[in-house]
């Protein structure tokens, strides 16, 4: 746990983390150069609790650096970070231990989480995750859907690609370490509740509320980077430019803008196809997302000649999807008829 200036909701947070059903773990907190009560409290927490390692910078150096020093230091081989204002269920730890115990070719593991007010009231859920390797794979070439404070990860992993890095930006470190980190290895989101994230307006180190166009930006960076890498030479020359139109939502998009997406989405699905390491269920996974994904891009172009290219595509990866809105249709005149 990295914290600067968190007295607010630190209580709350540490003894989430003591209150784990497995008990044998370390919990190294870093003290990022508060100003405010913080350093107490962990000292506190730190007398009671021999479990609690305590590291103070000096001064405030930022959440990724601190980190990567408690990851250093770390003597366990798995690692699970969190953010001094959320907190995380009992049964987090121990479920995950016993996950990548039984799964070795796995790397990293993460699950659901549920968002809380500075109350500590309950909100929005999250309910969808992608949960196999291959639809985070996916899912990573477009956008980061994996809660930080719900990963565990191998430690030797996270250090061979350099841990976090600062210069990635305050918003996006962690999508910028899965960037790196996930084509190296397996990963899982397991369907399971692990923690409560809070949202509070008023809590200035709650960056992830505040989806600032710089944050957009850097996104687009480390998603148009990922499908260079993937597609190759496949790889559009304006791939950046078309993630930057997806983040701004897609109305006002053209027959040629939703074509050229779909088209890089059809590429990126055969790259992936032709890997050669994807089993039978992962295929199947695999041909109906990206075959869903471009027809929520080919519908609203449905009745346009040129669109029924994008159709093709569908047809090409997943004929059930493909044909999924004539079966409704007929079903829809049937029912009527009757």
């Amino acid at each position: 746990m990295a914290v600067y200036n968190g007295e607010r909701f630190l209580d709350a947070a540490v003894e989430s983390v003591l209150a784990q059903d497995f008990t044998d773990f370390e919990f190294i907190i870093v003290d990022d150069g508060s100003t405010d009560g913080t350093l107490g409290i962990l000292q506190h927490y730190a007398e009671q609790d021999a479990r609690i390692r305590l590291l103070v910078n000096a001064q405030n150096r930022g959440t990724f650096y601190s980190f990567n020093r408690g990851i250093n230091i770390a003597r366990s081989p798995y690692i699970a970070c969190m953010d001094a204002d959320d907190v995380t269920l009992p049964h987090r730890l121990g479920l995950q231990v016993a996950f990548l115990d039984s799964y070795p070719e796995i790397g990293l593991v993460g699950g659901l989480v549920d968002t809380i007010n500075e109350q500590g009231v309950v909100g929005r859920k999250k309910s969808f995750l992608p949960h196999a390797d291959i639809l985070i794979q996916w899912s990573l070439c477009f956008t980061n859907l994996i809660p930080h404070d719900t990963v565990m990860m191998r430690r030797a992993l996270v250090q061979a690609v350099g841990g976090y890095r600062q210069e990635a930006g305050t918003h996006i470190g962690d999508y910028d370490l899965w960037a790196r980190l996930i084509p190296t290895t397996r990963a899982c989101m397991l369907p399971v509740l692990l923690t409560h994230i809070r949202r509070s307006p008023t809590y200035v180190t709650n960056v992830s509320s505040r989806l600032a166009d710089e944050q957009k930006q850097a996104v687009v960076s480390i998603a148009s980077s990922l499908l260079r890498q993937r597609l190759g030479t496949h790889a559009p020359p304006n791939v950046e430019a078309l993630m930057q139109k997806m983040y701004a939502r897609p109305h006002g998009w053209t027959l040629d803008h939703a074509t050229q997406m779909a088209r890089l989405k059809y590429q990126l699905a055969q790259v992936f196809l032709a890997d050669g390491q994807l089993g039978e269920d992962e295929t199947r996974l695999l041909r109906a997302k990206a075959a869903t994904e471009i027809h929520r891009l080919f519908r609203s172009f449905r009745y346009q000649p040129r669109a029924w290219r994008m159709w093709l595509w569908i047809w090409k990866l997943d004929r059930a999807v493909a044909l999924r809105p004539f079966v409704k249709k007929w079903q829809g005149d049937k029912d009527g008829f009757g």
